[in-house]
């Protein structure tokens, strides 16, 4: 048995009636630092 983590992790955020948004990544640039730059997002966190 294959479990998807994709489709395992949006279901639970979908219970949880959650805002999100599904954001391709290269898996290359998995890497917080690597992926921020890469993609033009800040590192530091916002508050809500």
């Amino acid at each position: 048995m294959t479990i998807d983590a994709t489709q395992t992790t949006l279901a639970a955020l979908d219970v949880l009636e959650a805002e999100y948004e599904v954001i391709p990544c290269d898996p290359e640039l998995a890497d917080t630092h690597e992926f921020c730059a890469h993609y033009g997002y800040s590192f530091h966190i916002q508050p809500m």
